[in-house]
Order: structure tokens, then C-alpha cells, then sequence
């Protein structure tokens, strides 16, 4: 056999495979803490020397509570004073993650979204899913915003969550731009194939915590799996008083983003043909809402699976940070 381990809530969860087995491996890439201080440091100096505080910074309404924390974590640890605007801000910060309905996000999306909110999110609503996302490209974004005096921070996190990369510009320039996707796609690109079993991690906390880091998960695992496969997402999930209104109302109400990407993945799953699975703490009568099965032992499940499916495994260390696009079937 041989034992991976996957990243589960704020632990590790050890798996089982069957050997000899083509495994192909996306990992996550950890920084170790020398390298976090010394990414703060320089990015405190060059934040300062740029604006001066109290920093207004805005974060669209499209990003998860996870990410925020995140960003407010930085600024905390770099002793930065900052105020948390919904107009008007300093500068516009965003982490760069690949999502199945914004795309690759960047802080561009981020004042697109603060411009045109609900023109997104009605055009997000009558579209179908893709992992290209429903977004407009980045060229017709900046003929189409309003950027004067506003600051641009684009934040790569490593798998820990931690910065491991920015970057800062004022015009949102070709130069931000393309190192910005040149870095992303060396520390989260997709360097291997996609096999007809996957068996991915949300990435741990606190992503798989979050309601829409698990839907987020889901929607990029149905995209990416292959119609005669199977594929399992391993996460935490607890689910809130909010949450719980949310799954219930989302169908007849899509009047927030939680709301819109629940009824996405319903949209999706309702017409495609796709075996998909979850182990976590999500009650069995949320998943057969979307067509999604529960696992309640994994070890088991994975002995059980037939042979056809375990000749060859993609495991995926954190899907919510790895960029699928050239998974694309």
C-alpha cells in the first residue's frame, strides 16, 4: 500500500492506496517561517511607501470570511493601521486563486465587482458553469472601471495560507499582470494529468470550514472529473445558523453569494453525469440535495472501489488554492 496525507480541518488525514499504482501528485507548497517574516517585512515597506495610514482597503463581496481573516492577518502582523471600506478605498486587495465562477481572481475582479456588482452577479446567475469562470477578461475589465488613485495588491498564499508572494501597482499594468499569473502558475499550476479517480482536500482550515470553500471545492471537482470516473473531496464543514438558511432558501431566494454559488452547483450537477463524493462532517441530506454521495469510511470505500478506477489516482493537496484551468475536458 501506499500512505499519503491529506490536509483535514486543522490536521492531516492518512489514506491508503493500492500499490503498484500511477499516482499523480499535486502538492501544496509549504514556506517555512523565515521565509513568512521576511515576505512581511518587505511588504510592510513597500505598502508604506505607497500609503500612508490608516490604509482604507476594500475586499469584494464575493470573498469568503476565511480570506478576509487572511488579509486583516497581514496587515496585523506587519502593524499596519487600516480601515475596511466599501467605497472609496486606498487600494484593492484580493488573494489569486483559481474560483469556478470569477475565474483566476485577482484585485482587478475585485473593482470590477465593487463597480458593477450586481451586472456580475446577474451575468454569473444566467451563465453556465466553466473553469474559465463568468467574468469578463482582463482587458475588457480595465477598459471598463474606474481606477484613478486606487492601489492594486494581488496576495499568493503558500499551503499554509501564509504570503508567500504580492504585488503592488497603481494602473493594474501588464507588467502586475503577468507576473502576477507567472507566479501563481509556478507555485499552484497543474503540472500533472488528471486521472479518472480523484481524491482531493479542500486544503484544511480554515477553508474547509467555510460553507462556500467546500460549494467553491465541489463546483471545480465536477468541472474537472471525467464522466466515466470518480472523484472524492475530503473536508471539515461545519455548518452555521446562516448557512443552514442559505441551504434552505437559495432556490427560491438568490439574493446573496452564498446563495448563488449553491444554486450554480445544483444548475451543474442537476444535468451532469458526474460521481462524485464527500467525506466530512456535512450531513448526507445537504449532499443529495446536489446529486452529491456521502462517504462515511474512507479507508473502506477506497478498498471497495473496483480496480478499473485505481489503476491510476490524481490526489490534489488543496484544491481551493490550485489552479485547474488546464485540466479543462
Amino acid at each position: 500500500m501506499v500512505e499519503v496525507w491529506l490536509p483535514y480541518a486543522d490536521t492531516e488525514l492518512p489514506l491508503e492506496l493500492p500499490d503498484p499504482i500511477d499516482l499523480r501528485i499535486v502538492p501544496r507548497r509549504i514556506n517555512p517561517t523565515s521565509e513568512y517574516n521576511k515576505v512581511l517585512s518587505e511588504f510592510k515597506n513597500e505598502i508604506l511607501n505607497h500609503l500612508n495610514e490608516p490604509i482604507k482597503i476594500y475586499l469584494d463581496p464575493f470573498m469568503m470570511e476565511p480570506e478576509k481573516e487572511i488579509i486583516f492577518k497581514i496587515f496585523d502582523d506587519c502593524n499596519l493601521r487600516y480601515e475596511y471600506v466599501t467605497h472609496n478605498p486606498d487600494i484593492v486587495v484580493n488573494i489569486i486563486r483559481h474560483d469556478p465562477i470569477l475565474g483566476v481572481k485577482s484585485s482587478l475582479i475585485s473593482l470590477y465587482l465593487m463597480e458593477n456588482y450586481n451586472e456580475a452577479f446577474n451575468s454569473i446567475l444566467n451563465s453556465d458553469l466553466r473553469l474559465e469562470g463568468s467574468i469578463p477578461n482582463i482587458e475588457s475589465l480595465k477598459n471598463r472601471i474606474r481606477s484613478d488613485n486606487v492601489y492594486f495588491l494581488d496576495i499568493v498564499l503558500d499551503g499554509n495560507y501564509k504570503p508567500i508572494k504580492y504585488f503592488i501597482s497603481k494602473d493594474f499594468n501588464e507588467h502586475h499582470n503577468s507576473n502576477l499569473l507567472s507566479t501563481y502558475e509556478d507555485i499552484w499550476g497543474l503540472k500533472v494529468d488528471i486521472s479518472k479517480m480523484i481524491i482531493a482536500s479542500i486544503g484544511g482550515s480554515p477553508w474547509d470550514v467555510s460553507l462556500r470553500g467546500i460549494i467553491s471545492s465541489l463546483i471545480k471537482l465536477a468541472l474537472i472529473s471525467d464522466t466515466e470516473g470518480l472523484s472524492i473531496l475530503i473536508g471539515d464543514g461545519k455548518i452555521t445558523e446562516a448557512d443552514a438558511d442559505d441551504l434552505l432558501l437559495y432556490n427560491k431566494s438568490i439574493d446573496n453569494v452564498n446563495r448563488l454559488y449553491l444554486y450554480m452547483l445544483k444548475k451543474y450537477m442537476s444535468s451532469a453525469k458526474k460521481r462524485i463524493y464527500y467525506f466530512g462532517s456535512i450531513p448526507s441530506t445537504m449532499l443529495r440535495k446536489f446529486g452529491i454521495k456521502e462517504i462515511r469510511d474512507i479507508d473502506k470505500f477506497i478498498k471497495t472501489t473496483p480496480l478499473k478506477y485505481k489503476r491510476s489516482i490524481t490526489v490534489i493537496e488543496s484544491i481551493s488554492l490550485v489552479n485547474m484551468l488546464k485540466s479543462r475536458r
